[in-house]
């Protein structure tokens, strides 16, 4: 009967032993995590150059993957579409050799912790794959460890006692917090470094970036490469403007992909191209031109005078005096017509030439006729010669 009973418990405590062996490494297996990243070296100076890789493989579908740095100043993603080789094991160290985790410009402050993540990106987004925190000391930095658990737990066997689920309680829900978005500074020229500050955003969430015009839909929006937060969804990351970025009035537009979270902060671009405005024209201003009438002056009209004087041949000196004298008095009468052209200064000037012109004739006609006047008168005389 012992025997029996000592039988029983031994095949009891055997069952018990292959049953845990059965479960504990499927439970071991559940609580660890998919992969964690391997960096070479795991320390050194903020200038050190590191390869990174991932110890484990991203989920079946996924088709590409992100490297990213989160943390004060830090430089943000380093890249964020690297196809996955065909195991599926995200291995930067192997594509682009080491790399900087720091911003050279902008190192980083003593004490800061910083993680190194990487994204895999397919259908369901872009899920984190692992990540490693790293410890700034001065200007050193050392491997602090990854975000998850490296050890599997251990755990107890199950009990049959069912589980004690505490009352729930009547706490308010906490809320989202809202995303704030900064630029320092806020006005800047084309080329320059703008210092990003983003709160708000989820948990290792790569911010998109995109830079647009504040009012209007012109020039294009630029997009600028995402910009990745820490667990607390906030970071403090340079932007560097483009080059040929018009000046004028812009606005960054920051948005979560996971979250679906959106902020934006005012930027003035300050030189460079300014940014095409429609040309402004002003109507033609047209004047009449400006002519001066024509000055006329009324043609100088010649009287023509008429001369109704005649000689008429007389039969004796006394007929030939009153015939010329008429013929004088004939030859002055001329009558002109009555118009302004007579007020004329020079036309007045030239009758009175032509008046003296014509006295002078006849008076020198008149002489010469005188002696022989004078003869005849004579002849007729009595007692003369006959």
């Amino acid at each position: 009967m012992a025997h029996q009973v000592y039988l029983q418990r031994g095949m009891a405590a055997a069952g018990a032993v292959l049953l845990a062996a059965a479960v504990l490494p499927g439970l071991a297996r559940a609580d660890e995590p998919a992969a964690t990243l391997v960096l070479d070296p795991d320390n050194g100076s903020i200038s050190t150059f590191v390869k990174v890789k991932a110890s484990g493989p991203c989920p079946a579908g996924s088709t590409s993957y992100a490297l990213g740095v989160t943390g004060p100043n830090a430089p943000g993603m380093l890249f964020t579409d690297q196809a996955l080789p065909a195991d599926l094991i995200p291995d930067p160290g192997a594509v682009y050799g080491a790399l900087p985790l720091f911003d050279m410009d902008n190192p980083p402050p003593d004490g800061a912790t910083y993680t190194v993540l990487i994204n895999c990106n397919g259908p369901s987004g872009s899920p984190k794959l692992a990540s490693v925190d790293l410890k700034v000391t001065g200007t050193n930095w050392v491997v602090a460890g990854p975000t998850g658990p490296t050890t599997p737990p251990t755990s107890e066997p199950p009990t049959s006692q069912p589980p004690t689920s505490p009352p729930p309680t009547s706490q308010p829900p906490t809320e989202t917090p809202q995303p704030t978005a900064s630029l320092s500074p806020a006005s800047a020229a084309p080329g320059a470094l703008v210092q990003v500050a983003l709160t708000g955003f989820g948990s290792n969430e790569f911010v998109k970036r995109t830079l647009k015009p504040a009012s209007g839909t012109t020039p294009a929006p630029v997009s600028l490469p995402p910009q990745a937060v820490g667990q607390d969804g906030s970071s403090t990351a340079p932007a560097k403007l483009p080059d040929d970025l018009p000046a004028g009035a812009w606005k960054m537009v920051f948005e979560g992909p996971d979250t679906g979270r959106t902020a934006e902060a005012a930027l003035t671009v300050t030189g460079g191209t300014p940014t095409s405005q429609p040309p402004t024209s002003q109507p033609p201003t047209s004047q009449p031109p400006t002519s001066e009438p024509p000055t006329s002056e009324p043609p100088s009209a010649t009287p023509t005078a008429t001369d109704t004087s005649g000689t008429s041949a007389g039969s004796d000196g006394s007929s030939g005096t009153s015939g010329g004298s008429s013929g004088g008095s004939s030859g002055g009468g001329g009558s002109l017509a009555h118009t302004g052209a007579l007020l004329d200064p020079r036309l007045i000037g030239s009758f009175g030439v032509l008046l003296m012109g014509g006295s002078a004739a006849m008076y020198y006609r008149a002489r010469r006729r005188s002696p022989l006047l004078e003869g005849g008168l004579a002849d007729e005389t009595p007692g003369g010669p006959a």
